[in-house]
């Protein structure tokens, strides 16, 4: 699998599981009675995003020390390698246009 489709497939899977997990606990947040629909949905939504960041952190955590248990929560059994920006540009200009 190439680095774009495991980190499209990474994100996808902290993105999808932290929201479902997020807005089953966004069910479960009292927020007062006189607070507007905007700022409900905004604490929702806040509650969504936290689920979501934790779920990737708690992921690439769990990942670290067991290797397996990161492909069952990111959905992929690669880590996206990065080429730095400054060696990819310099391979490029090594090679002769065709």
């Amino acid at each position: 699998m190439s680095n774009v489709l495991t980190s499209i497939a990474r994100t996808i899977a902290s993105k999808l599981v932290g929201g479902l997990i997020g807005a089953g606990a966004a069910v479960g947040v009292a927020v007062p009675a006189d607070l507007s629909e905007p700022a409900t949905v905004a604490v929702s939504g806040a509650v969504v995003v936290l689920a979501q960041v934790v779920y990737y952190i708690v992921a690439r955590w769990a990942e670290r020390r067991y290797p397996w248990l990161g492909q069952l929560l990111l959905w992929s059994k690669f880590q996206p390698v990065y080429q730095d920006a400054r060696t990819v540009r310099e391979v490029d200009a090594a090679q002769p246009l065709s």
